[in-house]
């Protein structure tokens, strides 16, 4: 089938930076990080309900990995460039539930550690916005409702807000 291209520009160039193809579709706001020669980002791919995060090398212009099924807005490169969290999309259509968060290799996309489960619920709820700390030592995210925060090595929950209402942001 026909394939898309992604392409890559730095504004203090001003010019395009690189052109590597992904699939066709659309790319999904505010995934896109480049830390080095690497850079992450989701697309909506053709028909797809959840989008295929690719990881490429700018440099040498090749997909270093992707991964369907990823949940919109859940996709966060630590500040060393060296690993990512995202949250997988299970299922598909209107029966569609997620994963458990989980922090990967960026480079292979190998998984390293799934983060902890939150306490009182059965399930998880899709994550809106998920951020590294600068050390890259802990991992926040954002749910309906609340805020949960781990560390980012072993997975292990160590705080959690509950809002009264709506989301936390």
């Amino acid at each position: 089938h026909d394939l898309q291209m992604v392409t890559l520009l730095d504004t203090r160039l001003r010019g395009e930076v690189n052109a590597i193809e992904t699939c066709e579709g659309s790319p999904v706001a505010d995934t896109l990080s480049v830390v080095g020669s690497i850079a992450s980002l989701r697309t909506l791919c053709d028909d797809d309900v959840a989008p295929t995060t690719f990881v490429v090398d700018i440099g040498t212009r090749s997909t270093l990995h992707s991964r369907t099924g990823g949940q919109f807005g859940s996709l966060a490169v630590a500040l060393d460039g060296t690993r990512y969290v995202d949250q997988q999309a299970l299922g598909d259509g209107a029966d569609t539930d997620v994963g458990a968060p989980a922090v990967h290799d960026r480079r292979t996309g190998e998984q390293r550690v799934e983060l902890d489960a939150l306490p009182d619920h059965d399930e998880w709820s899709p994550i809106w916005r998920v951020r590294w700390s600068p050390d890259g030592a802990l991992i926040a995210a954002t749910f309906p409702g609340e805020l949960a925060v781990w560390e980012a090595a072993t997975g292990a929950l160590v705080h959690r807000i509950e809002g009264e209402q709506g989301f936390v942001r």
